[in-house]
């Protein structure tokens, strides 16, 4: 009797948690989410091990389909709910948000919109080596207001497409997150380019990305 018991227990809380569980695009508009889906992204890990032979050009030619699927989505919007700066987050480091944000910054200019890709990953900056860039004054020096944002903006290999390097980073530069410092920045971005896309830090590990 206690194991049939137990055993009950355990279905219902195993029921509970896959309700709780996405696993699939529908389930986020279905579970109450109230997110809107752009687009998805393919798991590059398993489209490499799909195609060896042609790992890269197979790869970078399907990522590319799906970020100008999203990129449709966004040109798509009209009014002033229609987003124009948008942040890009995993919950965990390695899940691919700096290739997204910067194929989707790159896609947004080649489609003639003025965008400025931002690396808002304070801790572990990574635009700059991405576009064989030294490190210089960026969104961190803009923070401590040290520098004018337009004074540190830096013109990219792609047309049409510009970069804010994320700075050097001290705890001085992530108070300033709490303290909204970055506010007015931002509405000068927001006011001189088509779409802001910001890379951050993953959510789990820091506040930064939050703030």
């Amino acid at each position: 009797g206690l194991l049939c018991f137990g055993a009950g227990i355990c279905g219902v809380v195993l029921l509970e948690y896959s309700k709780q569980r996405i696993s699939t695009v529908d389930d986020v508009g279905q579970r109450g989410l109230g997110i809107r889906v752009l687009g998805t992204v393919p798991n590059l890990a398993r489209l490499s091990r799909a195609h060896r032979h042609d790992a890269g050009q197979a790869v970078s030619g399907i990522l590319a389909e799906s970020i100008d699927s999203v990129r449709t989505m966004l040109l798509q919007g009209k009014g002033s709910d229609s987003p124009r700066v948008i942040l890009v987050t995993s919950a965990d480091e390695h899940e691919g948000k700096t290739t997204v944000a910067t194929h989707l910054a790159a896609s947004l200019a080649r489609a003639g919109r003025r965008t400025l890709l931002v690396d808002g990953d304070l801790r572990k900056p990574s635009i700059h080596t991405l576009f064989d860039q030294p490190m210089q004054a960026g969104l961190c020096e803009v923070l401590r207001d040290e520098v004018e944002v337009e004074s540190v903006i830096q013109p990219a290999q792609v047309e049409g497409m510009w970069l804010l390097f994320a700075g050097q980073c001290d705890q001085l530069a992530l108070a300033s997150l709490a303290k909204e410092s970055g506010e007015s920045a931002f509405r000068t971005l927001r006011a001189d380019y088509d779409f802001v896309i910001i890379d951050t830090g993953p959510v789990l590990n820091f506040a930064d990305t939050l703030l």
